[in-house]
């Protein structure tokens, strides 16, 4: 279950047109959404989420944990660098957390599911919770291995963990680029570079669809 909200730009199209047919855009709405490209208990996502679970679990919860029971503010962990890490896997300052990461895992994908009745658990429960603590596992145990000043941030670019915490949704998907077609070479004699040559076309396009002003520096800089 989640809370989302609209907010319709009058300038775009597809926006004035859900107001202007409420009633039906909303009876019809479950039909109108695509399915998801993938779902929570598919292999390849756990593999996808695994470090933003981690980035989430140090920033989120451990940070705020540590700095709770520190009575000295100044003096508490914050992971910013390989070597945070590291210490706080193989030191005291959080027995056991690399336990913790675990249960933290499966209590995020929602594996057990809620409540009593154990909505939304997974459909093979042991499987899923034995293969998410072992990806837990190994990923803390790469992290004792770490030990340098190197950040967190520069370090996920080319971390053999697994891919850089997520910071949309979109990032499932690998992105893609947009190149200019031979069609715009007379263009190019006018001393145009590709990439002003691909934001004008995506403007264009984006003015077809009744959404002008909707694309980054579309105020004619770039």
């Amino acid at each position: 279950m989640g809370f989302s909200l609209l907010v319709p730009t009058p300038q775009a199209r597809r926006d004035r047109y859900i107001v202007e047919t409420h009633d039906v855009f909303h009876r019809f709405l479950e039909r109108m959404i695509a399915p998801p490209a993938i779902t929570r208990w598919a292999a390849s996502a756990h593999n996808r989420i695994l470090t933003s679970l981690f980035q989430s679990w140090l920033s989120g919860w451990v940070e705020q944990k540590l700095f709770i029971q520190e009575q000295d503010k100044s003096r508490a962990l914050r992971f910013e660098t390989i070597n945070d890490v590291n210490r706080l896997l193989t030191s005291n300052a959080l027995p056991g957390a690399a336990k913790d990461f675990m249960e933290f895992c499966a209590r995020a994908i929602g594996i057990a599911g809620r409540g009593d009745a154990r909505l939304g658990a997974a459909p093979h429960t042991t499987f899923y919770d034995e293969r998410i603590r072992n990806l837990a596992k190994q990923l803390t145990d790469e992290f004792r291995t770490e030990n340098a000043t190197t950040p967190l941030s520069e370090y996920w670019e080319n971390s053999p963990v697994g891919q850089k915490p997520m910071m949309s949704l979109r990032d499932i998907d690998e992105a893609g680029k947009f190149v200019p077609a031979k069609a715009f070479g007379s263009r190019r004699s006018r001393g145009l570079d590709d990439k002003t040559l691909v934001t004008e076309a995506l403007r264009i396009v984006r003015r077809q669809r009744g959404a002008v002003g909707e694309l980054d520096g579309d105020d004619g800089r770039d």
